[in-house]
């Protein structure tokens, strides 16, 4: 079955016309003026998160950074802990099963994530 598509995709002009027309340039993007939110904004949603991470344990915080910070793989954790990487997959499953429970009622976090 073939599949249709809108243009040849054999005219490069018509092409790069239809992809031209929807993405902006990059100055174009610039002078639209759209605001995001500043840093200064999301600074009290970067504390909860902050305090809800300072409340794992120390062995939990390990493993929490090796996971999420360094972006280590689950091997690469257990390794590194010299533990054995079903260890520090239960763990981190219950580490991020944590955090949800610290977070997910917290007004803040609700408003940001509704977004």
């Amino acid at each position: 079955m073939r599949r249709e598509l809108p243009y040849d995709p054999s005219d490069t002009h018509a092409w790069r016309n239809l992809h031209e027309a929807t993405l902006p340039t990059a100055i174009e993007a610039l002078m639209s003026g759209h605001e995001g939110p500043t840093v200064e904004q999301y600074e009290p949603l970067r504390e909860r998160l902050l305090d809800a991470i300072d409340s794992l344990s120390e062995r939990d915080r390990i493993i929490f950074d090796g996971c999420f910070i360094e972006r280590l793989t689950i091997r690469e954790c257990g390794e590194r802990l010299c533990i054995p990487k079903s260890t520090v997959w239960n763990r981190r499953n219950s580490i991020t099963k944590h955090l949800r429970n610290l977070l997910q009622d917290d007004p803040l976090v609700k408003e940001y994530l509704a977004r």
